[in-house]
């Protein structure tokens, strides 16, 4: 397991594992270190395979290394990404069946993205970057 850095996210992690009878000496076996930088969290999520994830920056990474991921939706906006990305199928409610969620991160692994839909997402955020039109948006 891994989180994008909280100490609340990481303390979910110990309970999770608490509660499947997991000791402490075993913590350090099961989840990773929490990142204290940007760069930590990007070296932690590219040593996946695959990750299930309730954070959206851990699913925009993920998804920009190719390490294909399954969402556990507490806020819409990872619904959003994934419905942009076209795999509205790898997210779940909070108390969605454990056993489709693996299921899901199986296939998710096995047929990662669609590689011209992240293409198309990649150059719309480069064109929010680059064009003046685009980037000032926010204060029309």
């Amino acid at each position: 397991m891994f989180c994008n850095g909280p100490a609340k996210d990481y303390e979910f992690a110990k309970h999770i594992l608490y509660s499947m009878n997991y000791k402490e000496e075993d913590l350090s076996r099961y989840i990773v270190q929490a990142p204290k930088r940007p760069k930590e969290l990007v070296d932690i999520i590219s040593s996946f395979r695959g990750i299930i994830s309730f954070r959206l920056h851990s699913h925009i990474v993920a998804c920009s290394l190719g390490v294909p991921g399954v969402s556990i939706m507490w806020d819409k906006k990872v619904k959003y990404f994934y419905e942009n990305i076209q795999k509205p199928e790898r997210v779940f409610e909070l108390h969605s069946d454990s056993a489709k969620v693996i299921t899901e991160l199986i296939d998710a692994i096995n047929n990662s993205y669609d590689e011209g839909i992240i293409r198309e997402q990649k150059d719309f955020l480069k064109k929010l970057i680059v064009d003046s039109s685009v980037k000032n948006w926010r204060k029309e």
